[in-house]
């Protein structure tokens, strides 16, 4: 009898107990998949805007200096928002992704600065750049935005967001 009662307490419990690991494991999946979908979101969109300003002035078949200055300003008005956001993912994967990842995604911040931002904003204000140096600069960011693909895939690995873990 005191078996059962024992028991009749304990079974409950027990049962509280994982039900509740479950919930905060799903909390946590969940979590993890927002992640993923921001900074995919975010990374492709900056991508885009760049590539758009940098593909109007890359050959004499596309030049289009009307088209390269609203590319510019969509890139110009639309940056900050889109570097808040990174941050913001950059900091919600502090505790949602392995220190490797986070690391290599900060490092990813960085290059957008050194290798697409600052030099987009040399060779815009710079009125004797050539279709040369917007095409150098152009295939720099077609290869960028290969790398966000990469970075990304690695990403949904790290938080174990494949077809293979679902």
């Amino acid at each position: 009898m005191l078996a059962a009662i024992i028991s009749g307490l304990m079974i409950p419990e027990l049962s509280n107990r994982i039900q509740s690991q479950n919930m905060k494991r799903e909390i946590v999946m969940a979590k993890q998949a927002a992640l993923l979908d921001d900074l995919s979101h975010t990374l492709l969109a900056y991508e885009t805007l760049i590539l758009d300003v940098s593909w109007y002035k890359s050959n004499s078949q596309v030049y289009n200096e009307a088209m390269h200055q609203r590319a510019f300003d969509r890139y110009a008005e639309r940056f900050p928002d889109l570097l808040v956001e990174l941050r913001t993912g950059l900091l919600r994967a502090r505790y949602l992704a392995s220190a490797d990842m986070v690391k290599r995604l900060e490092e990813f911040q960085e290059r957008i600065f050194s290798e697409q931002d600052t030099p987009l904003s040399a060779l815009y204000v710079n009125k004797e750049s050539t279709i040369q140096d917007w095409s150098e600069f152009h295939n720099k960011n077609v290869a960028m935005a290969l790398t966000v693909n990469d970075l990304l895939t690695d990403l949904a690995k790290d938080l174990n967001i494949t077809k293979e873990n679902i």
